[in-house]
């Protein structure tokens, strides 16, 4: 991925995007070293923060997930997506679960 030089913040230098996602991107999370994120579809992504091992479909069968968090050993996501079974719902999956399973469904 070519480095692109974004808007500086604050006056602390340059801003560099960090991993290329899908479309529509919504909500980020940081936690160990690793980068989550949801996306207005299935999934959620997560890379490591030197922005390599992009995994876009680390979990997939999310409902629209529009904000993603990390707490403990838990990773929550929301599930919104108009009136499709399970929107309108908050998900969770155990990290470790999904790391020695490769997905969470």
């Amino acid at each position: 991925m070519q480095q692109q030089q974004l808007r500086s913040v604050a006056g602390t230098g340059s801003a560099e995007q960090l991993v290329e996602v899908g479309a529509r991107p919504c909500g980020v999370a940081v936690a160990g070293e690793y980068v989550y994120w949801g996306e207005e579809g299935p999934d959620v992504g997560r890379a490591k923060l030197t922005g390599e091992d992009v995994e876009a479909e680390w979990i997939t069968g999310a409902v629209g997930s529009t904000g993603v968090a990390v707490a403990g050993e838990y990773i929550y996501w929301t599930n919104y997506h108009g009136d499709i079974s399970g929107a309108g719902t908050i998900g969770r999956a155990k990290l470790s679960d999904i790391r020695q399973a490769g997905r969470w469904r």
